[in-house]
């Protein structure tokens, strides 16, 4: 918006993993948009170009990841556009004294 910038996503492609696992995955990653801008499309279109982008330089499946505990609406939106649950996995964390 002007010169604010209000989302961002990243796309990354693993050349490597791709041709030792024969497939044409991309990833899309840390889509965010910034929260007095939320809920006015800005995610759905930013992770619907992202998928364009990477169809385009000849991927044929992409995969992100996303945090069920998310209160944004990320999971909804993300099913919305067609994903589906692969696998889920289970994260640790701990807080630090210091």
């Amino acid at each position: 918006s002007g010169n604010d910038i209000v989302g961002s996503v990243q796309n990354y492609i693993k050349p490597e993993e791709n041709c030792l696992l024969s497939r044409k995955r991309g990833y899309i990653s840390n889509v965010c948009v910034h929260h007095s801008w939320r809920q006015k499309g800005i995610a759905q279109a930013l992770v619907s170009r992202s998928m364009q982008e990477l169809a385009a330089r000849g991927m044929e499946q992409v995969r992100l990841h996303v945090d069920l505990d998310s209160q944004t609406g990320a999971l909804a939106l993300y099913e919305k556009l067609g994903f589906n649950a692969s696998t889920k996995c289970v994260f640790y964390r701990k807080h630090l004294k210091m």
